[in-house]
């Protein structure tokens, strides 16, 4: 008989609830993922970003991912400006698993919605080719110990960009949903926000 107080499931990198929670099965994270890479810039967790992707050869990732019960996504930086050229040791090690939100084609192209959720690094390839997938493991944030100076800072950081927000149209949106879930109790995300 399995002991009921485990929490890893098979094939899965199995983040761990406090003790008492449950757990919605669409909040964990899957152990195998599928990468799709990026040669602009990184996706970071908190960041909800529209992609925009060639359909060939993405798109065989994409479907890949959309048939899978979680529509979890790995996004890695390579290491060359073509990723159709991209072979698995173009890839960095660390990336950001994202949720597949929304998923449009137009002209050869797909328009994908995504929003990062946790950091992960490559343990392990499973497919080395297009569609490429890893086992990974994840770097969940580490609890912030609140200050109250850096809370005001955080704040007055958010106050500048809100009047930013109506001369850059293009990350508008961008920076509105970063806004909605953004909490000054916890301003790491801050950080990850400053490539935009």
């Amino acid at each position: 008989m399995e002991n009921a107080d485990e929490s890893n499931v098979p094939g899965d990198a199995g983040q761990e609830a406090p003790a008492g929670e449950i757990v919605r099965a669409r909040d964990v994270l899957p152990g195998v993922i599928h990468i799709l890479p990026q040669s602009s810039r990184p996706i970071f967790p908190g960041q909800v970003t529209p992609l925009l992707v060639d359909s060939d050869p993405w798109d065989s990732t994409i479907k890949a991912v959309h048939d899978s019960p979680h529509d979890i996504i790995g996004l890695l930086l390579v290491k060359q400006d073509r990723v159709a050229d991209a072979t698995v040791n173009d890839f960095y090690t660390m990336g950001t698993a994202c949720r597949i939100h929304r998923v449009m084609k137009d002209e050869g192209k797909l328009q994908v919605l995504v929003e990062g959720l946790q950091r992960f690094r490559i343990e392990q390839w499973t497919s080395k080719h297009p569609p490429f997938s890893a086992r990974v493991s994840y770097y969940p944030e580490a609890p912030y110990e609140q200050v109250q100076e850096v809370k005001a800072y955080a704040v007055a950081i958010i106050n500048t960009i809100k009047e930013l927000v109506p001369l850059n149209p293009l990350y508008g949106e961008e920076l509105k949903v970063f806004l909605d879930h953004f909490s000054p109790n916890d301003p790491s995300q801050l950080a990850d926000l400053l490539p935009v």
